[in-house]
C-alpha cells in the first residue's frame, strides 16, 4: 500500500508551542502508513531541529507575512514530492499553503494554536492577517483546534468542519537529564536557590510584564527567590528594562532560546504562564510531567488542561498581585506544591502524544477517502 504524503507547512522563524506539535506529528506519524514532509517558510531555528531529528525538511524564504510570492514555490515543491495531503500551522501557512494546495486541488488540513488577533504586535497587521484567513480558511476540510475554547473563534474565522485535539507530549522528549547538575553553572545560579520561571516567546501575549510585576511582589517577602524567563522574542529589551526598572535586575535571569527545556522544568519550583491569551499552554503539560506546580492565568485553553486547587493555581489575566499571591502561597506551602505537583502528573497521561497521533492520521485517512467518494 502506498504511503500517504503529507506536507507540514509553518513559519518556523522561531519554536514555540506550534512548532514543538510540528515536530511531534513529523516524527511520530505512523511510518509505515504515512510519509511526513515539513516545509518552512522563512529561515530560523526550526529548520535545524528538524534536520536534526531526520525530518525531510525544505526552507523557502517568504519576506514578509503577505509575501505572495512562495506560492509558485510552494506549488512545485507539492508536485515534486507528489504529495497527498496538506497541513497548515500559523497564519503565513494558511494564506501561502492554502491557496497552493487549492491550486493542485489537494485537500487541506489546518490547525488553530492561537487566537489570532493576538499574535501581532499591532492591530493593523492582527485585522490584515484576519481578513486574509478569512478569505481562505473554507477552502480548508477540516480545522483543528487544541483546545475547546478556539472552536468558536475557528468557525468566526471561516472553518467549516472543525474538531478538537489536544496536543500531546512525549515523555522521551525530555532526555539529557543527566547533565541536571551542569545547568546551574551554565545559568549562574546556586543550587537550592529558589526558582520561579516562565518560558514561552517573549511577545505581549504572553503577559511577561505581568510576571516581572509579580516578581517584584515576591521579592519584598521571599528575597532569596530568583527568577527565570526563558525564550525569546520582540520584547527581550523592553522586559530586561522593566526587570531594571522594578530593581529586581539581580533577580532575573534572561536565558534566551534554551533549547533543552527540560532540563530547566527540572530545575523549577514553580511554573508561571502570565498569558492574557493561550490556545492551550503546551509548557504546563511539560511542567506537569515533571510534576512542577504551576500558576497561569485563567484564559483560552488553560483551564481545560489546569483544575484549580487540584493541579493549580488560576488567577485572573493581568493580575500580578494575585499572581505574586499564588507563587508567595506555593513558595511558603510545600505540601500544597507537593500535591498539586502530583495531580499535575497525574493530569499529564490524559493528554499522550499517542492519542494525539492517532486521531489526526484518522483525519487524515477520513478526508482522503471522502475525496475518493463521487460527488453528488
Amino acid at each position: 500500500m502506498e504511503k500517504i504524503r503529507v506536507l507540514q507547512v509553518i513559519g518556523g522563524n522561531e519554536i514555540g508551542g506550534a512548532e514543538e506539535h510540528v515536530l511531534a506529528l513529523c516524527n511520530g506519524l505512523d511510518k509505515d502508513s504515512f510519509a511526513p514532509f515539513l516545509a518552512c517558510l522563512c529561515r530560523g531555528p526550526l529548520h535545524g531541529a528538524a534536520e536534526g531529528q531526520g525530518i525531510a525538511v525544505r526552507t523557502l524564504d517568504m519576506k514578509n507575512p503577505w509575501d505572495l510570492t512562495v506560492i509558485p514555490q510552494l506549488v512545485k515543491l507539492m508536485k515534486t514530492l507528489n504529495i497527498d495531503i496538506v497541513h497548515t500551522h500559523g497564519s503565513r501557512a494558511n494564506l501561502t499553503a492554502r491557496i497552493s494546495a487549492r491550486w493542485l486541488n489537494l485537500p487541506i488540513v489546518t490547525t488553530v494554536h492561537s487566537s489570532l488577533a493576538q499574535d501581532y504586535l499591532s492591530k493593523k497587521a492582527a485585522w490584515a492577517a484576519m481578513l486574509l484567513d478569512r478569505l481562505t480558511m473554507p477552502s480548508a476540510s477540516r480545522v483543528i483546534t487544541i483546545s475547546n475554547f478556539l472552536q468558536p473563534e475557528a468557525k468566526e474565522r471561516g472553518a467549516r468542519r472543525t474538531v478538537t485535539i489536544y496536543n500531546g507530549i512525549n515523555p522521551a522528549r525530555f532526555s539529557g537529564l543527566e547533565l541536571l547538575e551542569n545547568i546551574y553553572l551554565e545559568l549562574g545560579i546556586e543550587p537550592g536557590v529558589p526558582l520561579v520561571g516562565t518560558i514561552g516567546r517573549l511577545h505581549p501575549v504572553k503577559g511577561l510584564h505581568y510576571f516581572l510585576e509579580a516578581a517584584q511582589l515576591v521579592s519584598l517577602t521571599h528575597p532569596g527567590v530568583k527568577f527565570l524567563v526563558v525564550g525569546s522574542g520582540p520584547l527581550e529589551q523592553d522586559l530586561r528594562q522593566k526587570a531594571s526598572d522594578l530593581n529586581i535586575a539581580d533577580k532575573v535571569l534572561f536565558t534566551g532560546y534554551y533549547p533543552e527545556i527540560q532540563r530547566v522544568l527540572a530545575i523549577l519550583d514553580i511554573l508561571c504562564l502570565p498569558s492574557i491569551s493561550e490556545g492551550m499552554g503546551l509548557v504546563l503539560l511539560e511542567a506537569m510531567f515533571f510534576g512542577k506546580p504551576v500558576v497561569a492565568s485563567k484564559v483560552g485553553g488553560v483551564p481545560e488542561l489546569v483544575r484549580h486547587e487540584e493541579n493549580g493555581l488560576l488567577v485572573p489575566p493581568g493580575d500580578p498581585i494575585l499572581m505574586a499571591a499564588s507563587i508567595s502561597r506555593l513558595l511558603d506551602d510545600k505540601v500544597l506544591a507537593a500535591r498539586l505537583g502530583a495531580n499535575g502528573q497525574r493530569r499529564f497521561q490524559e493528554f499522550s502524544l499517542e492519542r494525539m497521533l492517532e486521531r489526526t492520521q484518522k483525519l487524515y485517512q477520513e478526508i482522503l477517502q471522502e475525496k475518493k467518494q463521487p460527488g453528488p
